[in-house]
């Protein structure tokens, strides 16, 4: 009964390791950083549209538009598409420098990532 108990917590408290990760909010005192995609009558862009990170911090971008889009910054990150809902694999940011990047799908839709050390 006692070994049952023990799997049980560890199972509970696996579970609480994983929502709470998910739940983080981005940050400069967090290692992930989230960029959102946004869509207002077809109007697209990125949220932050200046996403500032240190050396070290990843990133990725989250589609909350309906449309498919595709961020890439070519030698640093290609997120592929993106259909509505997804979230890109992160991409680790290892040297400060100003990034302007674009959604191939919608040029008109650019951001800035900025890397400081």
């Amino acid at each position: 009964m006692l070994r049952q108990a023990s799997v049980f917590l560890l199972m509970l408290v696996g579970a609480g390791v994983l929502i709470g990760c998910g739940s983080t909010p981005a940050g400069p005192d967090n290692d992930l950083v989230i960029i959102m995609i946004t869509g207002l009558d077809g109007d697209q862009a990125f949220d932050p549209a200046v996403a500032t990170v240190k050396v070290g911090q990843s990133v990725a971008w989250k589609n909350n538009d309906t449309a498919t889009h595709r961020p890439i910054l070519t030698n640093v990150f290609d997120t592929k598409q993106l259909p509505g809902g997804a979230t890109s694999a992160a991409t680790k940011m290892t040297t400060p420098n100003t990034y302007e990047y674009k959604c191939t799908i919608h040029p008109s839709e650019t951001g800035t990532i900025v890397v400081t050390p």
